[in-house]
């Protein structure tokens, strides 16, 4: 008899347990699916905005051709092509 109800309450607590595991699992099928991919939901859940996408957008090569990455001269040949480019350390 002792048996039949320990195995009684051990059944009770799992299936407790296994409900507690599935509430989270049926709140996230309730949201529509889209076609995104994870890493920018994950930002966008978060509240983090996606980073911009700056590769290719800036062409330097003419300042480096002439001028030593760095040097005042180099960084006032980018303002002079991109005149909104801001530096490291420098305020606005």
């Amino acid at each position: 008899m002792k048996r039949i109800l320990l195995l009684l309450v051990a059944m009770v607590f799992g299936v407790a347990c296994s409900k507690e595991k599935n509430i989270p699992e049926e709140k996230s099928s309730d949201r529509p699916r889209t076609e995104t991919n994870n890493s920018s939901t994950e930002g966008t859940v978060k509240g983090i905005p996606p980073r911009p996408v700056t590769k290719g957008l800036y062409d330097f090569s003419e300042c480096d051709a002439k001028f030593k990455e760095g040097t005042e001269d180099y960084k006032s040949c980018v303002k002079a092509k991109y005149p909104n480019v801001k530096f490291v350390g420098e305020e606005k």
